[in-house]
């Protein structure tokens, strides 16, 4: 299952919505910013180790990001 794309957009949409920066995230998930936008922009398939990292940062279970990544946009 391909979900870079719809994991990005939810990403997005959790960072907007708190307030908060990608360099934020980055040092709040240890993923260098560069690697980071990267995912963010779906450049990059994503892993579960990444999604699972950005989700707790984001204060989210990996299933609720998941499952909003899967949202029609």
């Amino acid at each position: 299952m391909e979900i870079g794309a719809g994991f990005a957009r939810a990403v997005w949409a959790e960072l907007d919505g708190a307030h908060i920066s990608q360099a934020e995230l980055a040092r709040r998930t240890g993923i260098p910013v560069r690697s980071l936008r990267r995912i963010l922009l779906a450049e990059v398939d994503v892993k579960l180790r990444s999604v699972c990292v950005i989700s707790e940062a984001l204060g989210l279970h990996c299933s609720e990001l998941v499952a909003r990544a899967e949202l029609p946009h």
